[in-house]
């Protein structure tokens, strides 16, 4: 019987010491973090959020520059360690780059429109549509200049009437994918970035036996369907003619184009832009745009 008493004893004092210790842990994290916690199991699921948790981008302001807001995401349980998505996705447990970064864009707007940037990170409106950043406009070119974005942040733009931001929010020129925040080989560690997300760079590529191929279209870096004035692919040995252009923002939806080989507009009805939904992918001569040679579902012929 002594012996139990004994047992019962150390017992108690074991839970106390973990008491202690609980107490002791809970302290060293923010009182914000703290306040949001019983709030976080109630937060729904997000479309785009890698992991489901989410802090509420008012707790994330309220952290202050330099602690726990400037860090938080919407990638959840991320956010709570305060890595941001580059954390996660750097691995190592390493805290993301921030940086200053300048934003660029054309679009094809609605005369009561202005365009708007948002992106995965607190600064960025954390994913919501409402509290997107407004982008101001400089000779024909959306700019907004940003502070602190964490690199690998993604991000897109969408377009809305001022006055009624919530109902009015529309997606523009991606509507399938996200770009993603990076520093530029020519750009410097620690320096600001100027992401000229005004001209995509975009691969034609076609499969062909001819002596010479080139691509006619609705655009005039395409010749505006003048022949003559059409640009000229480059052939590899497997019969692949490529040519990669750069393309302005607010025209890479819809163009139209067809491959001439030989003097000879190919068969069929013309090919249509899918720029919009194939994601640029990040090569030795920048960030391209490789497109799928969609033809369009009504016959439309070239002049």
């Amino acid at each position: 019987m002594g012996e139990m008493r004994g047992l019962g004893v150390l017992g108690f004092l074991g839970f106390l010491v973990l008491q202690l210790l609980i107490s002791a842990s809970a302290s060293q994290f923010p009182t914000e973090l703290q306040d949001a916690a019983p709030r976080l199991r109630h937060q729904p699921l997000r479309t785009g959020s890698s992991l489901p948790l989410t802090l509420h981008p008012s707790t994330a302001h309220k952290a202050g520059p330099g602690r726990w807001g400037d860090r938080l995401s919407s990638s959840g349980a991320t956010s709570l360690m305060g890595l941001g998505t580059e954390g996660l996705r750097g691995g190592g447990g390493q805290e993301p780059e921030l940086a200053k970064v300048l934003f660029k864009r054309k679009a094809p707007l609605k005369e009561s429109e202005a365009l708007y940037i948002v992106g995965d990170c607190a600064v960025m409106g954390s994913d919501e549509m409402v509290d997107a950043v407004p982008m101001t406009l400089n000779g024909g070119v959306w700019e907004v200049e940003i502070d602190k974005v964490p690199i690998g942040t993604r991000y897109k733009y969408v377009a809305a009437v001022p006055t009624d931001v919530k109902e009015t929010v529309r997606l523009t020129a991606n509507p399938n994918y996200k770009l993603q925040v990076h520093r530029p080989a020519d750009s410097k560690p620690s320096t600001p970035i100027v992401l000229d997300n005004t001209v995509q760079l975009v691969r034609f590529e076609v499969g062909k036996t001819a002596g010479e191929v080139k691509i006619v279209g609705s655009l005039s870096c395409l010749g505006l369907w003048a022949a003559e004035k059409a640009p000229k692919m480059t052939c590899n040995d497997h019969n692949v003619w490529t040519l990669v252009l750069p393309i302005p923002s607010d025209e890479l939806n819809d163009f139209k184009y067809k491959y001439m080989a030989d003097g000879t507009y190919e068969d069929g009805n013309n090919r249509i832009s899918d720029a919009a939904d194939v994601e640029p992918q990040e090569e030795d001569g920048g960030w391209i745009t490789t497109l799928r040679a969609v033809q369009a579902p009504t016959t439309i012929h070239a002049p």
